[in-house]
């Protein structure tokens, strides 16, 4: 007597044990409708596993029901009008300017890259992104940059209270009159490009720019004038840092 290990697939419970009660018995018979198949049919042993013609029918529906939309995806081989079909099946826009993307809420200070709306959407369409894969990467891509620039913005700011108050401690009573030369220099001697490229760049906060400019005036200012009285108006408040932005503070 001998036992055989038998598994049915993955809908059965599992493997079976079928008991043979002698060497050499026939194992169960196929189904008749096994006997109507071609001949290169009838010992295929996948159609065998149906006990019932109705079965095999049920089966073939079933099979009919899950192709239905199915989707071939292009192997390496594929030509580019196979990946085209592909992607306009799963759900790329039929233009790269049919992708609806929206831009964050920007920081102040942040401008928007329009450029990059357009190349990312050339980009997402070559390469076959969804509309709902493109918005996500957009979205995701943005984030991360409005989350850099906050995080700049706040080191900077920093920085400039930082340099604010070491300036006042090293300059003491003479903070306000070496503002105003500063002041002074930074007009005469700048113009509308150098005003862009001071602000834009935050380098009007450094420090040790604003005591180069203090140096610059002391050179070629008139001496009366460094000598004298400050002009500079108004008076300013006790803890106030008088220079959160340089490139506004020359500025009549």
């Amino acid at each position: 007597m001998s036992y055989e290990n038998k598994d049915y697939g993955p809908f059965s419970l599992g493997k079976v044990h079928l008991q043979w009660f002698a060497e050499g018995d026939p194992p169960a018979e196929k189904p008749l409708y096994m006997a109507q198949m071609p001949d290169e049919l009838k010992n295929n042993e996948e159609i065998a596993k149906h006990g019932s013609l109705g079965a095999l029918g049920y089966a073939y529906l079933d099979a009919m029901k899950n192709s239905t939309g199915a989707v071939k995806v292009p192997g390496d081989d594929a030509t580019d009008d196979e990946r085209a079909a592909f992607y306009n099946k799963i759900g790329r826009p039929e233009a790269a300017d049919k992708y609806e993307l929206i831009n964050p809420e920007l920081p102040e200070g942040m401008k928007i890259d329009t450029e990059l709306g357009v190349s990312f959407r050339d980009f997402a369409h070559k390469t076959g992104l969804t509309q709902k894969q493109a918005k996500a990467a957009f979205e995701f891509y943005n984030n991360h940059m409005v989350s850099q620039f906050s995080e700049m913005e706040k080191a900077r700011q920093e920085a400039v209270v930082k340099g604010g108050e070491a300036l006042k401690t090293e300059w003491g009573t003479a903070f306000d009159r070496n503002m105003e030369v500063i002041k002074r220099t930074y007009e005469r001697f700048g113009n509308e490009e150098f005003t862009k490229f001071m602000d834009d760049s935050g380098m009007g906060n450094i420090p040790i720019v604003l005591k180069t400019f203090l140096e610059i005036g002391k050179t070629t200012l008139d001496d009366s004038f460094l000598e004298g009285s400050l002009s500079m108006g108004k008076k300013r408040e006790k803890g106030v840092i008088v220079y959160d932005n340089s490139p506004e503070l020359y500025k009549k």
